[in-house]
């Protein structure tokens, strides 16, 4: 009797893993499946283009397009004076074992006020912490006139749970308890090259999210999710979309923001559960490493050279007084964001002030402009 219950057991156990697998498995297709899904039905009639890095979001859209049989080329973004030949003949080499041509394109910044006023912007949140085109001529400035619709795999760091400074594992300690959140922190401490110090220092930082939130690590992954967001720049050219981000579709980001922040990580992976999930789907295990500098450090630059113009235009605006900030306050976030730490919830209240501060100022030089062609024309001018 006793032998029969066991092997009752064994069995019931082996189907309920066999369902495990299955659930496992319906994930993968779906979520892979759903940005296929959202880069087949944002595409118009233009030729497709993929921005390929060579770092994990864009391999997997490059596999994911690859797979779906859109005839498209991937382009390689060197920024000016950021050049890394190593992180081009990497992206190269992956691009020739699809079957996919690469074209190297050099991308400037500019970090002129002056360019904003040719972008014809109708809203502040399209503006962007900094315009930049390409030498070439491939893509034009501001992609306000692309011949070429563009695939991005912009968010994927955020989405995919990357950006994690340590609320992940105060997450951990309220689900789980305190042995949970020390081994989290001792993954999270050999994945970044920081001590546990540094990961109380983020959470100490970061205490007014802590403080307020059930559960901080999730905020966290939230609000990094929504500066990705509002970072993306899709301007429209004869109402199309000019840039698709298939990641930052709520499909996407609904599968992950379900998911625990704990779970995003270990002591070897970011991005862990897409990582895994692509690395088996599509037999790549390059998936599974890092061979890319984080983007942040070109934040870090462009933030680095725009400081003093970011601070001049917003506190100019009396944009500090509506949301009752000082001028040192602000002076102080933008130094940090600018020099040490990037937490997204500071740079994203920096993005929208200085999205309001330029949009304010086009607005008053349009409104300078027009009125100098009334007065030409002898007219009276509007009020």
């Amino acid at each position: 009797m006793d032998m029969d219950l066991c092997i009752d057991n064994v069995h019931f156990l082996a189907k309920e893993k066999e369902k495990e697998k299955e659930k496992e498995k319906e994930k993968e297709k779906n979520v892979i499946e759903l940005i296929s899904d959202n880069i087949l039905s944002s595409r118009d009639c233009r030729e497709s283009g993929l921005f390929y890095s060579g770092g994990f979001d864009s391999s997997l859209l490059l596999h994911i397009m690859k797979e779906s049989g859109i005839p498209f080329k991937a382009y390689h973004k060197e920024f000016s004076g950021q050049g890394n030949d190593s992180e081009y003949y990497i992206a190269e080499k992956k691009a020739r074992l699809l079957g996919v041509e690469l074209i190297k394109i050099e991308e400037c910044f500019d970090y002129s006020l002056d360019s904003y006023y040719e972008q014809h912007y109708d809203f502040p949140h399209q503006i962007p912490i900094c315009l930049s085109y390409d030498t070439s001529g491939i893509i034009t400035r501001g992609m306000n006139y692309s011949p070429i619709q563009f695939i991005s795999g912009h968010g994927g760091d955020a989405v995919f749970g990357q950006n994690t400074n340590g609320l992940a594992c105060i997450d951990a300690l309220i689900d789980n308890g305190f042995f949970s959140a020390c081994k989290k922190s001792k993954e999270l401490a050999k994945l970044k090259g920081i001590t546990f110090f540094n990961i109380i220092e983020n959470c100490i930082n970061q205490s007014r999210i802590t403080l307020s939130d059930k559960h901080p690590g999730k905020s966290e992954h939230i609000k990094n999710i929504i500066e990705s967001i509002y970072s993306i720049h899709p301007s429209r050219h004869s109402g199309s979309i000019n840039i698709i981000a298939p990641i930052l579709f709520e499909s996407v980001i609904f599968e992950f923001i379900s998911i625990p922040s704990y779970e995003h990580f270990d002591a070897c992976l970011d991005r862990k559960i897409i990582r895994q999930m692509a690395a088996k789907k599509y037999d790549d295990f390059s998936l599974l490493t890092t061979n890319k500098k984080s983007s942040s450090n070109i934040l870090f630059d462009i933030l680095n050279r725009k400081q003093k113009h970011i601070c001049d235009i917003v506190i100019n605006k009396g944009l500090l007084q509506v949301i009752n900030m000082s001028e040192q306050q602000f002076k102080d976030m933008l130094y940090l964001q600018s020099n040490i730490r990037y937490i997204a919830s500071d740079y994203l209240l920096i993005h929208k002030l200085y999205q309001m501060a330029v949009f304010l100022n086009m607005f008053l030089w349009q409104k300078k402009n027009l009125n100098s062609v009334f007065l030409k024309q002898g007219t009276l001018y509007p009020k």
